[in-house]
């Protein structure tokens, strides 16, 4: 997934980077300056599920813990590789908004 990446500082410059997922049981870990693969271990039937809450995952990533950046909004979505997808589904949260007014 590509995501925008904000300051924390509240400074104007956004970045944006990919947060890869991958079958695996490894520890999440940096690929290069601008891409994070996070891995899920899968199950017997052979799927993975992966259920994220990308501000929690910007934050555990370099770009949360080396580049001071935080989670701004979801850019894309790309799919590769010989994989069966079923299905897609996508929540926002609430958070984020101030529904007071």
């Amino acid at each position: 997934m590509k995501v925008q990446l904000t300051p924390r500082d509240g400074s104007a410059a956004v970045k944006q980077g990919w947060i890869a997922c991958a079958i695996g049981d490894g520890p999440a870990k940096a690929v290069s300056a601008v891409e994070w693969v996070i891995f899920r271990k899968a199950e017997n039937d052979g799927w993975a599920t992966f259920d994220l809450y990308l501000p929690a995952e910007v934050e555990s990533s370099q770009f949360g813990q080396k580049d001071g950046l935080k989670f701004g909004g979801l850019v894309a979505i790309r799919l590769r590789g010989q994989l069966s997808v079923s299905p897609l589904e996508f929540y926002e949260s609430a958070e984020q908004w101030d529904l007071t007014h």
